[in-house]
């Protein structure tokens, strides 16, 4: 038997349990030469990365079914950033009327088009639907009917809307349509008028080109000066590597930047919790005190109304008088002052007799 772990007297600590160490992970930080030398055998695992509250009471599920988005709900959470910034610095040969281009990484060329796409992620490619790439349609002159589908009451749009002022079903809709199937840059809390229009056309189950919509979006990223972590489809860009026969087994280890499912399901129990009580957003206080401004004008307007009334019913009691002037008035009120100053005055002699 092996020996027991000496335990002091009144002691209730034992010896620390050893946590096995990842065979995968260095003991230490490697510097910039060991990440040359190590190499990382992590496949890219398929893993079930959402499950917020309120996913399936909302009816958020049956629009994913609905649009066949299954596949992206189901996207890895790592990202190996070496290959999508190859991924998207190869891009050439773009071809903008398809929305088709060729990339290449590690010998391993690969020419991405929304048929790609589709097949990739059994998504479908209608030749009949909304053309996002180039939106025709004034989004602004739809404002009232976006924001009362999608907030619940209407008001003017401005050039964003903060997340946490949409429904519960629109916020939990656009964290996974636009955290995982078409990564948007920059902050997820604001929603541009463009994504707006995405989510109020998938909201009425309106035909959506998403393949050639991703396609889009991939073509217009790789022009912009952005971080690895900002690059969008990272898990797709990814996956399309390796099914065009990228052996990740044989990269060089780095670390993986993990996207953010735990801390967007933990955001959006909270908010769910608290749906009741949303915050105002900047175009819900300008409607606030726009409509304060006008209850006060027409407060203004009945006040008018009843001098002109009053002055109407002077004028047929005194026919042959005419309404006291303004410079009467100020007289008035002048001599009125004067007798006060007076009484001022004599208010000090009173007090020394």
């Amino acid at each position: 038997m092996p020996p027991k772990k000496k335990v002091r007297h009144g002691s209730t600590s034992t010896a620390p349990e050893e946590v096995p160490q990842d065979p995968f992970m260095p003991r230490h930080p490697p510097d910039e030469h060991e990440c040359d030398r190590l190499i990382g055998k992590r496949p890219i695992a398929v893993e079930r990365v959402i499950l917020i509250a309120g996913f399936e009471e909302h009816g958020v599920a049956e629009l994913l079914e609905f649009y066949k988005l299954r596949p992206f709900i189901q996207l890895t959470q790592e990202c190996y950033p070496t290959p999508v910034r190859a991924f998207y610095s190869n891009i050439r040969n773009v071809d903008e009327a398809k929305y088709s281009f060729d990339t290449s990484f590690k010998g391993v060329a690969v020419r991405v088009s929304p048929s790609l796409i589709g097949r990739t992620f059994s998504l479908e490619t209608p030749k009949k639907a909304i053309n996002f790439c180039i939106p025709e349609i004034d989004i602004k002159g739809m404002s009232d009917i976006i924001t009362k589908e999608l907030c619940g009451h209407s008001f003017e749009l401005g050039t964003s809307v903060e997340r946490t002022s949409l429904l519960p079903k629109y916020r939990i809709l656009s964290l996974i349509l636009f955290h995982t199937v078409l990564n948007k840059k920059g902050h997820l809390n604001e929603l541009t008028l463009y994504v707006l229009h995405i989510l109020f056309h998938m909201a009425r189950r309106h035909k959506i080109n998403l393949p050639a919509l991703i396609c889009h979006n991939m073509i217009e990223a790789r022009r912009s000066n952005v971080s690895t972590r900002a690059l969008p489809y990272g898990s797709t860009v990814c996956l399309l590597l390796q099914n065009a026969g990228l052996d990740f087994n044989t990269l060089p280890y780095e670390s993986m930047p993990r996207m953010q499912p735990m801390r967007m399901k933990q955001s959006m129990d909270k908010q769910t919790a608290a749906s009741s009580s949303r915050r105002p957003t900047k175009s819900s206080q300008l409607g606030d005190i726009y409509a304060m401004c006008k209850s006060m004008n027409n407060q203004l307007k009945l006040v008018r109304q009843q001098c002109d009334r009053s002055i109407a019913a002077w004028k047929t009691l005194h026919l042959d008088a005419l309404p006291p002037t303004p410079s009467q008035t100020d007289d008035e009120e002048d001599g009125d002052d004067d007798g006060e100053d007076e009484e001022e005055e004599d208010a000090p002699i009173d007090e020394e007799e």
